[in-house]
């Protein structure tokens, strides 16, 4: 077999094997997710936590230019010679698709969150509108106990880089009551792409290649101790969108501060109004 076969070949087999491990959470829980991956996420984050500025973006910065330039270079032989083309796109995709799951996308294929905190999934209307009540009535008592005024805004007193640390109470309380969301050797950045994430509607994004948390440094300030808690447990091992949306609401409502708590209330609040919102 020809050696240009190889990488093309070991893309369809890593997406026949991710196709069966789905079915064995608990062996990716034990071996890869509180293991090989905490391994890796600390080697990582040791490495680039205290680099200041975004080691990731920087990458990704490179590899779109060297994508462009080879596209660039191969544009007049793209007819004649596509398949040997297609075949170099497939294994340098097979490459990433390998790095990919190993450095961090194999979480995916754990055991979901709500069996492993013991959680009831359903629940009727009569709850989450009892629940919802019991938010308005939480957010609105933080919201006095911050400014003494019922109908005044709240205005996050705190920098993007203290906001950042500030983050780490809310994750060591947690941690208290849940051992494995414990969450040590921070790496959050603020992202260089800042501006086209604003565009695409995004707060941020983890890196999973260096397991850095990248910020959007255009979000409003009482945004980021959502988000950045919501980054932080993707840093931990959590790929779901809705399960690190949940950490995070538990992070900032754990958290000593009261801004990060209404943070967290709020967030919660906007969830539920916008479901009775999907509903009606």
């Amino acid at each position: 077999m020809r050696r240009k076969y190889i990488l093309p070949l070991f893309l369809l087999i890593q997406i026949i094997f991710l196709k069966i491990l789905r079915f064995f959470p608990d062996f990716v829980e034990g071996f890869y997710s509180n293991n090989l991956f905490v391994r890796i996420s600390h080697f990582s984050r040791t490495l680039l936590g205290k680099v200041p500025f975004s080691v990731g973006d920087c990458v990704y910065a490179l590899l779109i230019l060297s994508i462009v330039i080879w596209f660039w270079k191969i544009r007049k032989t793209w007819r004649t010679d596509w398949k040997d083309h297609l075949l170099k796109i497939l294994g340098k995709v097979s490459v990433f698709y390998f790095f990919f799951h190993l450095l961090w996308a194999f979480n995916y294929y754990r055991e979901p969150l709500f069996e492993k905190m013991e959680i009831k999934r359903e629940y009727t209307d009569a709850d989450l509108l009892a629940f919802t009540k019991r938010l308005i009535v939480k957010t609105n008592e933080i919201q006095f106990q911050i400014t003494k005024n019922d109908s005044a805004k709240i205005v996050f007193p705190y920098s993007q880089k203290e906001a950042f640390k500030m983050n780490l109470n809310g994750y060591n309380n947690l941690a208290k009551e849940y051992p494995f969301f414990k969450y040590e050797i921070p790496s959050v950045k603020k992202s260089l792409f800042s501006v086209p994430l604003t565009y695409m509607g995004f707060g941020g994004y983890l890196n999973p290649f260096t397991n850095e948390a990248q910020i959007n440094s255009l979000l409003p300030m009482y945004n980021y101790p959502q988000t950045t808690a919501h980054e932080m447990a993707h840093q931990i091992g959590f790929a779901s969108e809705n399960e690190c949306n949940f950490i995070g609401v538990l992070a900032s409502v754990k958290n000593d501060n009261l801004y990060y708590q209404y943070a967290g209330y709020s967030f919660t609040l906007h969830y539920c109004l916008g479901i009775w919102k999907y509903k009606n």
